[in-house]
């Protein structure tokens, strides 16, 4: 299966970095919404190549982040790396904000996989009636 190629982005977040990779818009969707998947603990946002071309020829644009520690974001995990939940929901809304101009007037859903849909969670719940996107899918996640 042939895969999309992307843009490899950067969002610095203090002393870490994540990387997003932005895929092309689709072909003749205007305002396409924008589909910001986060993935699983430990998987590397490369792995979701195919699922990000399925989702162009669906109509919608795709955007993967790598989780902290994971593919091209930062820090390498260690035994001093000091991030958890609260760290990774603030990233949501921090990937949400840096996009923000890429989004105005579009809808905006987020598709998270296991810790990703987690974290989108977490970030929804400490945001109550102020909603940073229009929908959130959600893959293999456990919520306790």
């Amino acid at each position: 299966m042939p895969t999309e190629e992307y843009v490899q982005e950067h969002l610095d977040r203090g002393t870490d970095r994540l990387g997003l990779q932005v895929y092309p818009e689709p072909d003749g969707v205007a305002d396409a919404p924008v589909v910001v998947v986060w993935p699983a603990m430990g998987v590397r946002a490369r792995y979701y190549r195919p699922l990000a071309a399925s989702l162009r020829r669906a109509g919608l644009a795709p955007v993967v982040v790598d989780l902290r520690g994971t593919g091209a974001s930062t820090p390498t995990p260690s035994r001093s790396s000091r991030y958890g939940y609260a760290d990774l929901a603030a990233d949501i809304g921090a990937v949400q904000e840096a996009l923000k101009p890429r989004l105005d007037g579009r809808r905006r859903l987020v598709l998270g996989h296991s810790l990703g849909g987690q974290a989108a969670l977490l970030h929804e719940a400490l945001r109550p009636g102020d909603s940073t996107v229009d929908g959130v899918v959600l893959v293999a996640v456990g919520l306790p």
